[in-house]
């Protein structure tokens, strides 16, 4: 999750779901870059460049939906998505998706562990 609160007083929250951290690092490092070169009249570097969020550098470009349209390594199942919500997201929320994401992360290393899954191999 992601919180904010605008200069109106009004909460907003992100909710995140999709591949691991480690992973999405590298798509969104490239998909930033694409983003750059081929929407660069759009985002303007030039004017809102510096140490800024992606939020920011971003604002109005294509940069969510296209790490949104292509899943990770082309595997065709684990996509980002980013769904905004109004106001401040409930203790059961928060609980919920800590305890899926901690699931998730489990049972991934039981994968590792029991060699079904392969830390550095290409895709299937």
């Amino acid at each position: 999750f992601a919180l904010g609160e605008a200069e109106s007083g009004r909460w907003g929250h992100v909710h995140y779901t999709g591949p691991e951290a480690y992973e999405v690092t590298a798509m969104a490092a490239v998909t930033g870059a694409l983003v750059l070169v081929e929407e660069a009249a759009h985002v303007q570097p030039e004017e809102r460049g510096g140490v800024v969020t992606p939020a920011y550098a971003f604002h109005g470009s294509s940069y969510v939906q296209r790490l949104e349209a292509v899943s990770f390594a082309g595997r065709g199942k684990k996509r980002m998505e980013f769904r905004f919500v109004e106001g401040k997201p409930s203790e059961d929320t928060v609980r919920e998706a800590m305890l899926r994401k901690s699931k998730s992360a489990a049972q991934g290393q039981a994968e590792l562990m029991s060699g079904n899954l392969k830390a550095w191999a290409l895709p299937a």
